[in-house]
């Protein structure tokens, strides 16, 4: 017997070769059978092959395996009582394997088969053993854990603990067969949760409804640890819905592990899982047997503590700029009123303010008072808002030439007002020094102008005029000049200003402010503890005497010649602090009193403001590669056309706002290189000749003013032009040598 088994395949031929050698030669086999089993081609589908749920619009990979056979094959969805529907045509059975995307339009049922069916009939067809399903298109509902109370303050078993759940998209969801699958054991009933709604799940609902007042389901088995654990909840056909795993530690509120509030995702949007998106609740709820109180909101809204914040898009600005500002407050507040000092408007009410602009230099505080309806917070940011004056440059001018550049020069920013303090703002007495002018020696950090003189004055009843006073200084001490004076008229314990602003007083250095004393019941505040080195008093004649307690006069200069760095911003308090005030005559005893050095001015100077050069602007682009220190700028072969220029001033702490804007016009015209070229009639209504007597071949260019390209043409000799469809102007022509790029520009006036 051979054995054949191994031999596969079809139209398989067995040849017998005859190996005898005797003779006669004969077979010695009488009987030669063939034995064994028909080979049957096999079509075998594997998946759907009965049990699969399919969504409609999923996609699923029909499988199948096969044997004996080779061919295409048509596959077809099947339905009990209904005829085949082709799903697609004439692919290899070889494949074993294609993706069927499912008709979101296809109807859903239980009854569904697939079919393959080859090309050729002979070979074998296969169906689904049993039924598969097709269903609606299914969306993980947007369910979202949003509360827990996982350890509340009660000691043996915990009777409130809790899980809430809240409907975060926009359509209800039936919850039949939703189920927690890990954490506790619950699977809910045929209920509905509307969008925006809670449902809870508790271990105790007799205890919820007591103490809270809130109805909710209770969990079939299981509690929560103190420690953290998962929690998952899952569809009726085993999808995660919403999943997370609490602690009791940082990132997590910690404040929720026994001490009263229940733990809560304030804002259902944010990612759950994640330990900073929640927080320990801050709603008061109830107070349990043993006297614990209870924070939580179940089945409601989180309330947030109410922590009022905000920023803004600029914390320093130069005079007249403005600030957006921005709501940060942590809560949900439904009333904002924010206040401005120093901002126009002052006051706000609502989320969003307006551009709130700052005229007056200096530092200014904000506040915001938020209330959510239940509490109200407040927050006042001090000295948040610094308004500085960034001078710009003044006197910005502009000449074209030689060839095309255009040369600016400028002169400096006309500098910034400083108050000059050499006082604490505390007045101990005060004095009146009939016939005598007390002073304070005045120490300006560059050129200036004065602009106002500044006394803490106090009175009686009776005449209450003095002599404002203005001196030189004469190196050493005073001058006995007399720069200016004005009498004015005191008031009763506060700052009175003298304006002097259009007196044109001015000095190079240092200068002296007094009070001349020309009555008993007219008094300047002085401060017994400070010797600042800066009081004196003239006896109106020649004398001068050094004094040692601190006069409160004070002075407001504009500084000049550019001089912007170290301007002092005014600061002066409103009222002055009064360590027990008197008011007396002045003592007339200067014996043993030495000169002091003089202090430095008390104004918190602003260290950032000092000028550092220039940028120069054409057309709004910034031109200069590196700060120009100097009060000109050359700019080289700027474009062909009309330009604005500006100049800005460069400090430490920003850039000003614009110098005046000077335009020009760049033409790159030189009529004197024009002599082999006419242009005819000009001024011309449009219609014009050129005639170029070097007979080269010309590119000739029309353009506007702007730059921009209105004809262009060649020629040699001549050329006859016709732009009649142009507006009244002046024009540019462009003409280029094709043969050595030379080029000219020639000017053309259309009437």
């Amino acid at each position: 017997m051979v054995d054949l088994s191994s031999i596969a395949g079809t139209d398989v031929y067995i040849a017998f070769q005859y190996l005898s050698s005797g003779s006669p030669r004969r077979w010695d086999v009488d009987e030669i059978e063939i034995t064994g089993t028909p080979i049957v081609p096999l079509t075998t589908i594997t998946s759907p092959n009965g049990g699969e749920v399919i969504e409609q619009g999923e996609s699923f990979d029909i499988t199948w395996t096969y044997s004996d056979w080779t061919g295409n094959i048509d596959i077809k969805l099947v339905r009990e009582g209904g005829n085949p529907a082709l799903l697609v045509s004439n692919i290899s059975i070889e494949d074993e394997s294609w993706t069927w995307t499912v008709f979101s339009t296809q109807e859903p049922g239980n009854d569904y088969k697939v079919m393959l069916v080859p090309i050729d009939p002979q070979y074998p067809s296969d169906e689904s053993d049993d039924y598969f399903t097709i269903i609606e298109g299914y969306e993980v509902p947007e369910l979202v854990i949003t509360e827990i109370m996982y350890n509340p303050p009660e000691s043996g078993n915990d009777s409130l603990e809790f899980i809430e759940v809240y409907n975060n998209g926009s359509e209800t969801v039936n919850l039949d067969g939703f189920m927690f699958t890990a954490g506790v054991e619950y699977t809910f009933p045929n209920v509905d949760l509307a969008p925006d709604n809670f449902i809870l799940v508790a271990i105790n609902s007799a205890s919820m409804l007591g103490t809270f007042g809130v109805d909710a389901y209770e969990w079939t088995s299981g509690a929560l640890s103190n420690g953290g654990e998962e929690i998952t909840l899952s569809d009726n056909f085993g999808n995660i819905v919403n999943s997370l795993t609490y602690d009791d530690a940082l990132p997590w509120d910690s404040l929720a592990d026994g001490y009263g509030p229940s733990l809560t995702l304030c804002n259902p949007d944010s990612d759950n899982s994640l330990g900073e998106n929640w927080t320990h609740s801050v709603n008061f709820a109830a107070v349990n047997s043993e006297g614990d109180s209870i924070w939580a909101t179940p089945g409601f809204e989180c309330q947030l503590q109410l922590i009022p914040g905000f920023a803004a898009d600029f914390t320093q600005v130069s005079v007249g700029g403005s600030v957006l500002f921005t709501d940060l407050t942590v809560g949900n507040p439904i009333e904002w009123i924010w206040t401005f000092e120093g901002g126009v408007p002052d006051t706000y009410n609502g989320q969003t303010p307006p551009a709130i602009v700052y005229d007056t230099e200096g530092t200014w505080d904000v506040a915001l008072s938020v209330n959510d309806g239940i509490s109200t917070a407040e927050v006042t940011y001090e000295d948040y808002i610094t308004v500085v004056n960034f001078a710009p440059p003044t006197n910005l001018e502009a000449v074209v030439g030689p060839y095309d550049d255009v040369q600016l020069t400028w002169d400096p920013p006309g500098g910034g007002s400083a108050e000059l303090v050499y006082d604490d703002d505390i007045a101990t007495g005060s004095y009146s020094y009939e016939g005598y002018t007390m002073s304070t020696h005045m120490s300006p950090d560059g050129p200036c102008k004065v602009l106002a003189l500044k006394f803490y004055t106090t009175i009686d009843a009776g005449d209450n005029t003095f002599n404002a006073t203005v001196f030189d200084w004469a190196g050493t001490q005073p001058g006995t000049d007399v720069v200016f004076m004005e009498t004015a008229t005191a008031i009763d314990n506060d700052w009175m200003e003298v304006d002097v602003s259009d007196e044109d007083i001015t000095f190079d250095g240092d200068f002296v402010v007094g009070f001349g004393s020309i009555n008993a019941t007219t008094y300047v505040g002085y401060d017994a503890n400070l010797n600042n080195g800066r009081s004196w008093d003239f006896d109106n004649v020649s004398t001068w005497e050094s004094w040692t307690e601190a006069y409160l006069i004070r002075a407001v200069v504009q500084y000049t010649g550019g001089k912007v760095s170290e301007i002092g911003i005014s600061q002066s308090s409103s009222s002055v602090d009064l360590t027990g005030l008197s008011k007396s005559a002045h003592p007339k005893d200067y014996s043993g009193i030495s000169i002091t050095k003089p202090i430095d001015n008390q104004v918190s100077f602003s260290s950032n403001r000092s000028l550092l050069g220039y940028n120069v602007y054409r057309d709004d682009m910034q031109i200069n590669s590196a700060t120009v220190e100097v009060l000109e700028y050359n700019d080289a072969e700027p474009p062909i056309g009309s330009h604005d220029y500006y100049v800005t001033a460069v400090y430490d702490g920003g850039e000003s706002d614009p110098s005046n804007v000077v335009s020009v016009v760049v033409t790159d015209i030189n009529e004197l290189s024009l002599s082999s070229v006419a242009v005819y009639p000009n001024p011309t209504d449009g219609a014009f000749t050129i005639e170029n007597s070097n007979s080269v071949v010309t590119e000739v260019v029309v353009m506007d003013i702007a730059g921009k390209e209105v004809y262009n043409n060649t020629f040699s000799n001549s050329i006859e032009i016709n732009v009649l469809g142009l507006q009244k102007g002046m024009y540019l022509i462009r003409m280029l040598d094709l043969e050595t790029n030379d080029q000219i520009v020639k000017k053309l006036i259309i009437k």
